[in-house]
């Protein structure tokens, strides 16, 4: 018996080679429904809960947390959304300090994401996007983040760090 086989591109799939190697592409919400995830899923999803600051998990723990919350981890762009919607800059590795300290100076900037239920605590919040930072690649086990406070975007943590959770599904 002969077998043929077929190459198919994998956009034709909707699927994309970007960050992990068969890797379905995430398509981003454009009206997002944010989740905060309850002590109760966050915990018993191998999450950690702050006292009023919300969950904490590694990045596959935040994975299942938001699944079990109705929704996924959002991506990069959701994230950055967030910031450039609230009047703040997207800084990566290459901003100067002085670019990261305009986010923190601008009051309407970090009124805005608290309302939106961000943390300013100088703590990370997970994206689904995997290993880049800025444009510098780095490695597949890392996954980008983004500190609200600063607007700071990073690929430089590994997986298992322990970084802030919140959850997207589809809006209206």
């Amino acid at each position: 018996m002969k077998f043929k086989f077929m190459l198919v591109p994998l956009v034709i799939l909707g699927m994309s080679m970007e960050g992990c190697i068969g890797e379905p592409s995430i398509q981003s919400f454009t009206n997002p429904i944010w989740i905060t995830p309850q002590d109760s899923v966050c915990q018993s999803n191998g999450g950690r809960t702050d006292l009023g600051k919300g969950c904490r998990a590694s990045w596959g723990k935040a994975k299942k947390i938001c699944l079990a919350s109705g929704g996924r981890v959002a991506t990069i762009a959701e994230l950055k959304k967030v910031i450039t919607d609230c009047g703040g800059k997207v800084e990566t590795l290459a901003s100067s300090r002085a670019l990261l300290d305009k986010n923190e100076e601008n009051t309407g900037y970090q009124q805005c994401y608290k309302k939106k239920g961000f943390s300013n605590d100088m703590s990370n919040y997970w994206s689904l996007s995997l290993g880049d930072s800025g444009g510098i690649r780095t490695p597949i086990s890392n996954a980008q983040s983004i500190n609200f406070k600063s607007g700071y975007e990073t690929g430089i943590y590994q997986r298992g760090s322990l970084f802030r959770v919140r959850c997207v599904r589809g809006g209206k």
